[in-house]
């Protein structure tokens, strides 16, 4: 059985690998443009399906799991919106490489929340039909 963490780490090695030809010397506005691709198409919408089912889950959550969680899922979404601004700038590279660190940062904050405050969720407290 693969465990969240486990899925986690293979997430957060997804997308340090879609920004870093991005990020590499040399890489051009199309590099960037092709990582911000891969954000709006494959990395929002796994991020909100992850959030929207960690909303689901706030009943059986202990709230002092969730608010860190809640925190560091709004500090990801703010790093995409951040991304998705800089990318078109040819001026901006060195910030958007930041930008994206930053990212890897929040995602990799967000999995931990989420692995902590689903650590102790049981099967039989989803009421899976």
């Amino acid at each position: 059985m693969t465990t969240l963490p486990a899925l986690h780490t293979l997430w957060l090695h997804e997308v340090r690998s879609a920004f870093r030809p991005a990020c590499a010397a040399g890489a051009t506005v199309w590099d960037r443009a092709k990582a911000v691709t891969y954000l709006r198409e494959r990395f929002v919408p796994r991020f909100r399906a992850e959030r929207e089912a960690a909303t689901n889950l706030v009943a059986i959550l202990q709230l002092a799991k969730v608010n860190p969680l809640w925190a560091a899922g709004d500090v990801v979404e703010a790093q995409v919106e951040r991304l998705t601004r800089l990318a078109t700038f040819h001026q901006k590279a060195d910030e958007f490489c930041t930008a994206a660190e930053d990212l890897n940062v929040a995602l990799e904050d967000w999995c931990a929340a989420l692995d902590v405050a689903a650590n102790q969720v049981r099967e039989s407290d989803l009421h899976l039909v």
